[in-house]
Protein backbone atom coordinates (compact mmCIF):
# COMPACT_ATOMS: atom_id res chain seq x y z
CA UNK A 1 0.00 0.00 0.00
CA UNK A 2 3.24 2.22 1.30
CA UNK A 3 4.55 1.73 -2.78
CA UNK A 4 1.18 2.22 -4.37
CA UNK A 5 0.51 5.57 -2.66
CA UNK A 6 4.49 6.59 -3.72
CA UNK A 7 3.37 5.82 -7.04
CA UNK A 8 -0.08 7.63 -6.76
CA UNK A 9 -1.08 4.08 -8.77
CA UNK A 10 -4.56 3.75 -6.02
CA UNK A 11 -7.45 5.78 -6.91
CA UNK A 12 -8.86 8.68 -4.80
CA UNK A 13 -12.19 7.09 -5.40
CA UNK A 14 -11.75 4.67 -2.79
CA UNK A 15 -10.64 5.11 1.15
CA UNK A 16 -11.16 1.62 2.01
CA UNK A 17 -7.72 0.03 3.87
CA UNK A 18 -5.64 3.04 3.31
CA UNK A 19 -3.93 4.32 6.10
CA UNK A 20 -5.44 7.53 7.79
CA UNK A 21 -8.63 7.11 5.79
CA UNK A 22 -11.96 6.38 7.53
CA UNK A 23 -15.56 5.91 6.60
CA UNK A 24 -16.69 8.52 8.21
CA UNK A 25 -14.49 11.03 5.33
CA UNK A 26 -16.39 8.87 2.46
CA UNK A 27 -19.52 10.09 4.14
CA UNK A 28 -18.51 13.88 4.34
CA UNK A 29 -17.10 14.02 0.85
CA UNK A 30 -20.77 12.61 -0.30
CA UNK A 31 -22.36 15.12 1.60
CA UNK A 32 -20.21 18.15 0.17
CA UNK A 33 -20.94 16.76 -3.11
CA UNK A 34 -24.74 16.99 -2.85
CA UNK A 35 -24.53 20.56 -1.51
CA UNK A 36 -22.79 21.42 -5.09
CA UNK A 37 -25.58 19.73 -6.97
CA UNK A 38 -28.06 21.35 -4.88
CA UNK A 39 -26.24 24.67 -4.88
CA UNK A 40 -26.42 24.85 -8.48
CA UNK A 41 -29.48 23.36 -9.20
CA UNK A 42 -27.40 20.14 -11.46
CA UNK A 43 -28.83 16.80 -12.24
CA UNK A 44 -27.04 14.19 -10.65
CA UNK A 45 -27.49 10.22 -10.22
CA UNK A 46 -26.19 8.47 -6.94
CA UNK A 47 -26.23 4.21 -7.48
CA UNK A 48 -25.18 2.75 -4.25
CA UNK A 49 -24.43 -0.77 -4.29
CA UNK A 50 -22.39 -3.45 -2.17
CA UNK A 51 -20.24 -6.35 -3.84
CA UNK A 52 -21.46 -9.99 -3.07
CA UNK A 53 -18.77 -11.29 -0.73
CA UNK A 54 -15.89 -9.34 -2.59
CA UNK A 55 -13.00 -10.77 -0.46
CA UNK A 56 -14.24 -14.68 -0.57
CA UNK A 57 -14.78 -14.44 -4.49
CA UNK A 58 -11.73 -12.10 -5.84
CA UNK A 59 -10.28 -14.23 -8.81
CA UNK A 60 -6.75 -15.00 -7.83
CA UNK A 61 -5.16 -14.34 -11.33
CA UNK A 62 -6.99 -10.40 -11.08
CA UNK A 63 -5.33 -9.95 -7.60
CA UNK A 64 -1.74 -11.44 -8.98
CA UNK A 65 -1.69 -8.98 -11.66
CA UNK A 66 -3.44 -5.84 -9.75
CA UNK A 67 -0.85 -6.21 -6.74
CA UNK A 68 1.99 -7.25 -8.99
CA UNK A 69 0.61 -3.66 -10.73
CA UNK A 70 1.89 -1.52 -7.10
CA UNK A 71 5.30 -3.55 -6.87
CA UNK A 72 4.32 -6.52 -5.07
CA UNK A 73 7.20 -8.90 -5.19
CA UNK A 74 5.92 -12.51 -7.15
CA UNK A 75 7.12 -15.21 -4.73
CA UNK A 76 5.24 -13.62 -1.54
CA UNK A 77 1.96 -13.08 -3.87
CA UNK A 78 2.72 -16.77 -4.86
CA UNK A 79 3.46 -17.73 -0.93
CA UNK A 80 -0.18 -16.18 0.07
CA UNK A 81 -2.20 -17.76 -3.17
CA UNK A 82 -0.68 -21.34 -3.28
CA UNK A 83 -1.47 -21.62 0.41
CA UNK A 84 -4.49 -21.00 -0.75
CA UNK A 85 -5.18 -23.12 -3.08
CA UNK A 86 -4.00 -25.97 -1.34
CA UNK A 87 -4.79 -25.50 1.99
CA UNK A 88 -7.27 -27.94 4.12
CA UNK A 89 -9.56 -25.48 5.84
CA UNK A 90 -11.66 -26.78 8.75
CA UNK A 91 -14.08 -24.27 10.36
CA UNK A 92 -13.68 -24.40 14.64
CA UNK A 93 -16.69 -23.63 16.74
CA UNK A 94 -18.32 -24.31 19.95
CA UNK A 95 -19.40 -27.53 18.49
CA UNK A 96 -16.33 -28.95 17.49
CA UNK A 97 -14.57 -29.00 14.13
CA UNK A 98 -15.98 -29.20 10.69
CA UNK A 99 -15.83 -32.78 9.31
CA UNK A 100 -15.81 -30.91 5.81
CA UNK A 101 -12.90 -28.88 4.69
CA UNK A 102 -12.39 -25.91 2.39
CA UNK A 103 -10.29 -27.43 -0.01
CA UNK A 104 -7.81 -28.59 -1.59
CA UNK A 105 -10.05 -29.36 -4.79
CA UNK A 106 -8.27 -32.47 -6.30
CA UNK A 107 -11.31 -32.95 -9.31
CA UNK A 108 -11.41 -29.27 -10.68
CA UNK A 109 -10.11 -25.58 -10.41
CA UNK A 110 -8.20 -24.61 -6.95
CA UNK A 111 -10.22 -22.75 -4.49
CA UNK A 112 -10.27 -18.76 -4.67
CA UNK A 113 -10.97 -15.82 -2.78
CA UNK A 114 -8.36 -14.12 -0.73
CA UNK A 115 -10.59 -15.23 2.53
CA UNK A 116 -11.86 -13.13 5.35
CA UNK A 117 -9.33 -12.28 7.94
CA UNK A 118 -6.02 -12.56 5.66
CA UNK A 119 -4.11 -9.47 6.26
CA UNK A 120 -3.69 -8.97 2.78
CA UNK A 121 -7.33 -8.82 1.88
CA UNK A 122 -7.92 -4.90 2.13
CA UNK A 123 -4.61 -4.17 0.42
CA UNK A 124 -5.65 -6.63 -2.72
CA UNK A 125 -9.60 -5.08 -3.02
CA UNK A 126 -8.10 -1.67 -2.85
CA UNK A 127 -5.29 -2.37 -5.82
CA UNK A 128 -8.25 -4.21 -7.58
CA UNK A 129 -10.59 -1.00 -6.96
CA UNK A 130 -8.05 1.43 -8.82
CA UNK A 131 -7.77 -0.41 -11.89
CA UNK A 132 -11.71 -0.91 -12.01
CA UNK A 133 -12.00 2.99 -11.36
CA UNK A 134 -9.67 3.75 -13.93
CA UNK A 135 -11.77 2.09 -16.24
CA UNK A 136 -14.66 3.70 -15.97
CA UNK A 137 -12.38 6.66 -16.29
CA UNK A 138 -11.70 5.56 -19.47
CA UNK A 139 -15.28 4.88 -20.17
CA UNK A 140 -16.75 8.56 -19.38
CA UNK A 141 -18.33 8.05 -16.63
CA UNK A 142 -18.00 10.21 -13.57
CA UNK A 143 -18.80 13.67 -11.55
CA UNK A 144 -17.61 16.76 -13.20
CA UNK A 145 -17.87 19.37 -10.93
CA UNK A 146 -15.25 22.69 -9.59
CA UNK A 147 -14.58 22.44 -6.39
CA UNK A 148 -15.45 25.67 -4.56
CA UNK A 149 -13.07 24.65 -1.36
CA UNK A 150 -9.99 23.40 -3.21
CA UNK A 151 -10.53 25.58 -6.06
CA UNK A 152 -9.66 22.93 -8.82
CA UNK A 153 -11.75 20.36 -11.25
CA UNK A 154 -12.72 16.99 -9.89
CA UNK A 155 -14.12 14.14 -11.26
CA UNK A 156 -14.50 11.24 -9.23
CA UNK A 157 -16.57 7.98 -10.03
CA UNK A 158 -17.89 6.62 -7.17
CA UNK A 159 -17.57 7.41 -3.02
CA UNK A 160 -16.13 3.75 -1.79
CA UNK A 161 -15.03 2.23 1.08
CA UNK A 162 -13.96 -1.22 0.24
CA UNK A 163 -16.83 -3.05 -1.20
CA UNK A 164 -19.49 -0.16 -0.31
CA UNK A 165 -19.51 1.89 -3.37
CA UNK A 166 -21.76 4.82 -4.50
CA UNK A 167 -21.16 5.56 -8.01
CA UNK A 168 -22.31 9.03 -9.09
CA UNK A 169 -22.19 10.78 -12.28
CA UNK A 170 -23.95 14.28 -14.04
CA UNK A 171 -23.62 16.35 -17.28
CA UNK A 172 -22.84 19.67 -17.69
CA UNK A 173 -24.67 19.69 -20.67
CA UNK A 174 -27.73 21.88 -20.36
CA UNK A 175 -29.49 19.71 -23.58
CA UNK A 176 -29.27 16.51 -20.89
CA UNK A 177 -32.49 15.44 -20.15
CA UNK A 178 -33.29 13.47 -16.32
CA UNK A 179 -34.72 10.61 -18.82
CA UNK A 180 -30.72 10.61 -20.45
CA UNK A 181 -29.31 10.83 -17.76
CA UNK A 182 -31.06 8.02 -16.29
CA UNK A 183 -30.33 5.92 -19.12
CA UNK A 184 -26.79 6.85 -19.11
CA UNK A 185 -26.46 5.79 -15.07
CA UNK A 186 -28.02 2.66 -16.04
CA UNK A 187 -25.19 1.76 -18.62
CA UNK A 188 -22.43 2.95 -16.10
CA UNK A 189 -24.11 0.60 -13.37
CA UNK A 190 -23.95 -2.48 -16.25
CA UNK A 191 -20.18 -1.39 -16.46
CA UNK A 192 -19.68 -1.21 -12.98
CA UNK A 193 -20.82 -4.35 -12.44
CA UNK A 194 -19.25 -6.49 -15.49
CA UNK A 195 -15.96 -5.11 -13.67
CA UNK A 196 -17.10 -6.47 -10.66
CA UNK A 197 -18.10 -9.53 -12.83
CA UNK A 198 -14.39 -10.31 -14.24
CA UNK A 199 -12.84 -10.11 -10.76
CA UNK A 200 -14.86 -12.80 -9.79
CA UNK A 201 -17.12 -11.23 -7.71
CA UNK A 202 -20.72 -9.73 -8.26
CA UNK A 203 -23.20 -6.92 -7.26
CA UNK A 204 -24.97 -8.00 -4.19
CA UNK A 205 -28.64 -6.64 -5.35
CA UNK A 206 -30.15 -6.58 -1.44
CA UNK A 207 -27.87 -4.45 -0.29
CA UNK A 208 -27.50 -2.06 -2.98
Amino acid sequence: MWNGERANALARDNLGGRKGMRAVEVSMNQHLSYNLIWASRARAVIISNDAKGCFDRIAHVVAILALRRLGVPRPALMSMIETIQEMRHHLRTAFGDSESSYGPNSTGPPPQGILQGNGAGLATWTAITAVLVKCMQSEGYGFDVWSVISQRAMSPVCFGFIDDTDLILNSTDPDVTCNDLVATAQQALDTWERLINVTGGALAPEKS
